[in-house]
C-alpha cells in the first residue's frame, strides 16, 4: 500500500552503505567559517546540470532567498512577482526596500507593463517566479520574462524546485519531459547573464559573483553525499530513476482503477 504522507513512496531511500564513508556529520563550527567537505563540488555539479556559470549551497529555501535579495536588492530595485510564486521566496523578497508589485500568473504582458513602470520611476526590476507551476501544470514563459528583465537591467530570479529533476532538454524525438534533467532553463533552452536560479537547499547563479554570497550551508555530510548521488546521475541514481518511473506508473494504474487510499 502506498503511503502518501511520506515522500519515501517514491523510493528515495539512501542507506549509509550507498553513500560512501564520512568521518563526521559536520565540522562542528559555525558554517560561516568554513564550508563542509563536498559542498563546493556539489555546487559545481548543480551549476553544470543547469548550464549555469556558478553555484553555492545554502541551508534552506528561506536562507537562500533572504541572502539573495539582500545581495540583489537596493534602493533602486523593485520586485515584480508572479501572483502564484512560492510564498517563502516572497518572504525573502519582502526585504527589498523598493517593495513588491504582483503581476498576473504567467502574464508576460502584465510583467512588461510593470517593468516599464519601474523604469519610469528609475527602478531596476527583479522578476520573481517559479519555473514550473504545479497548480496549472505549465512552465512559465521564461524567455519573455528574461527578455523583459534584461531590457531594464534587472534580474530574473527563478525558483526551480519543481522542475529540476523532471524537465530536461526538449527535442522532437525526446521523452515527453525532455532528457537529462536540469529544470526549466534546460527545457526552454535558455541562457542569459542576468538569470539567478534557486532550488530547495541550493542556489545556482549567473552574473552574480559567487564570492559575493557567503556559503553558510552547514549541511550534514550524508546530506551532501545523497544530493551528489542524484545530481551526478550515476548508475545508482539512474536505477533509482527507473524505480521511480515504475512506482509512478503503478500509481497511475491504481488511480485509474479506483484503488486509492487517502491518509488524513
Amino acid at each position: 500500500m502506498l503511503d502518501f504522507t511520506s515522500a519515501l513512496y517514491l523510493g528515495l531511500r539512501h542507506g549509509s552503505s550507498a553513500l560512501g564513508r564520512w568521518d563526521a556529520l559536520s565540522l562542528g563550527r559555525p558554517a560561516v567559517l568554513a564550508s563542509p567537505p563536498g559542498a563546493e563540488a556539489l555546487a559545481e555539479q548543480i551549476a553544470h546540470l543547469q548550464g549555469l556559470e556558478a553555484a553555492v549551497v545554502l541551508p534552506s529555501t528561506l536562507h537562500l532567498f533572504r541572502d539573495l535579495f539582500a545581495l540583489l536588492g537596493g534602493s533602486d530595485a523593485r520586485v515584480l512577482v508572479d501572483e502564484c510564486a512560492y510564498p517563502i521566496a516572497r518572504w525573502g523578497a519582502a526585504q527589498v526596500p523598493g517593495g513588491i508589485t504582483e503581476f498576473g500568473h504567467h502574464d508576460s504582458y502584465a510583467l512588461a507593463e510593470a517593468a516599464r513602470e519601474c523604469a519610469r520611476r528609475g527602478a531596476r526590476p527583479l522578476v520573481l517566479c517559479d519555473g514550473y507551476c504545479p497548480g496549472c501544470g505549465r512552465v512559465a514563459p521564461l524567455r519573455q520574462y528574461a527578455d523583459i528583465a534584461g531590457r531594464y537591467e534587472g534580474h530574473l530570479v527563478l525558483d526551480d524546485t519543481q522542475a529540476l529533476g523532471i524537465l530536461g532538454m526538449a527535442s522532437a524525438d525526446a521523452a515527453v519531459y525532455g532528457t537529462g534533467g536540469g529544470g526549466a532553463l534546460r527545457w526552454c533552452a535558455l541562457r542569459a547573464p542576468h538569470i539567478v536560479v534557486g532550488h530547495d537547499e541550493r542556489l545556482r547563479m549567473r552574473k552574480v559573483r559567487r564570492a559575493e554570497l557567503v556559503d553558510r550551508s552547514n549541511h550534514a555530510r550524508p546530506q551532501l553525499l545523497a544530493s551528489g548521488l542524484y545530481v551526478r546521475g550515476d548508475d545508482l541514481g539512474c536505477s533509482r530513476h527507473d524505480e521511480i518511473v515504475k512506482l509512478l506508473n503503478d500509481l497511475f494504474r491504481r488511480s485509474r482503477d479506483g484503488a486509492r487510499t487517502i491518509y488524513s
